[in-house]
């Protein structure tokens, strides 16, 4: 099998990272010292390296990298660049993580809040180390919840509250049409019944109807998570590598 141009799904948790190219599971590679080792674990797949300078790899990471918050209107922001440093400054207050972190916003919010996350940069240097010494290309790097928030905008009529359930972590995002309302992570995840009492009781809280909550879990290794579809068409949170045309 030809594997050049293709893109291999990368899933990196606390403990383990798991692979796929399109719907078919490729293996599970712990995660050791605290930080991924992706070229360990891209050649643990067994597939010919003399292939990887033409595959592109999707990573997506756990809830416990990469945490939501709800950056709220800041006045006077004109660009991009102001928005992201504002969004760097309340960060830490807003997910309770003092671990450094590269931030970023869904739209500059100026006029309604916006949607953040901070994701974990030893991870992300970590990957990129681990890109370059196989010489594979990232063509992304995201939250996984994110793919879950891709698919409940798109496939979810109404949805007001989405959890997604990962290996690591419980996030809760709330939204009123395009305007959000909150972000919230449990890690470590609680358990079955408490995640449930959780979600119900965010739910009760924002007066969101049964029917406008949307769950989302990771699947096992076996299969793709949720779903990882060869095209992803709404990005709703951008990547921290820069997505390919």
């Amino acid at each position: 099998m030809s594997w050049g141009g293709e893109v291999i799904d990368v899933y990196v948790g606390l403990r383990q990272m798991m692979f796929w190219q399109g719907t078919e599971g490729l293996g599970a590679q712990a995660v050791a010292d605290g930080l991924p080792d992706l070229a360990a674990g891209l050649k643990a797949t067994g597939k010919r390296l003399r292939r990887w300078p033409h595959t592109r790899v999707r990573v997506w990471l756990s809830g416990a990298w990469a945490l939501p918050f709800v950056m709220q209107p800041v006045a006077g922001l004109r660009n991009w660049r102001e928005a992201l440093a504002a969004a760097g400054a309340v960060a830490g207050d807003q997910t309770g993580w003092a671990k450094p972190a590269a931030v970023w916003l869904d739209s500059v919010p100026q006029q309604h809040a916006a949607l953040g996350v901070a994701a974990a940069q030893p991870v992300l240097a970590a990957l990129n180390r681990g890109a370059a010494e196989v010489g594979v290309r990232l063509q992304s790097v995201r939250p996984w919840w994110a793919l879950a928030l891709d698919e409940a905008r798109r496939d979810g009529d109404g949805v007001e509250l989405l959890a997604a359930e990962d290996s690591d972590a419980l996030i809760l995002l709330s939204a009123t049409g395009e305007h959000w309302r909150e972000a919230a992570a449990y890690a470590p995840k609680p358990v079955a019944q408490q995640a449930e009492a959780v979600v119900q009781r965010r739910a009760m809280a924002q007066g969101i109807a049964a029917e406008r909550v949307r769950r989302s879990r990771l699947a096992g290794c076996a299969t793709a998570p949720g779903s990882l579809p060869g095209r992803i068409s709404a990005a709703i949170v951008s990547s921290f590598t820069q997505e390919a045309a």
